[in-house]
């Protein structure tokens, strides 16, 4: 890494776990993740939650590209126990690697 032109991590978090676990000589700029809010501040049409969550249930949505790291498997695990309480629909947008393991996992 001390080789790089440049090193970035997604959170203060993990910038400083990194200089905890590696001898880094370099700064490690942040660069969070991002949603444009602008561009995904709109109400789900009606017709969309219609199909979604027709009986009014709340929508719980994850994405991410669905590696290791992002836990998809404790999504499903935690929204088990949230759909005990407060009827909701867990929808998944994204792909990776785990994908097929929280598709089998959800159908379980």
């Amino acid at each position: 890494m001390n080789e790089s032109n440049a090193i970035t991590a997604v959170s203060k978090k993990l910038r400083d776990e990194t200089y905890k676990s590696f001898k880094i000589e370099k700064e490690i700029e942040v660069i969070y993740n991002f949603v444009d809010v602008k561009r995904f501040d709109r109400k789900p049409v009606n017709a969309f939650k219609q199909v979604i969550a027709p009986n009014n249930e709340k929508i719980i949505l994850h994405a991410s590209n669905f590696r290791k790291v992002k836990r998809v498997g404790d999504v499903v695990k935690v929204f088990e126990q949230l759909n005990k309480k407060i009827p909701s629909k867990l929808l998944f947008v994204g792909d990776g690697p785990e994908r097929y393991y929280v598709e089998r996992l959800s159908s379980e």
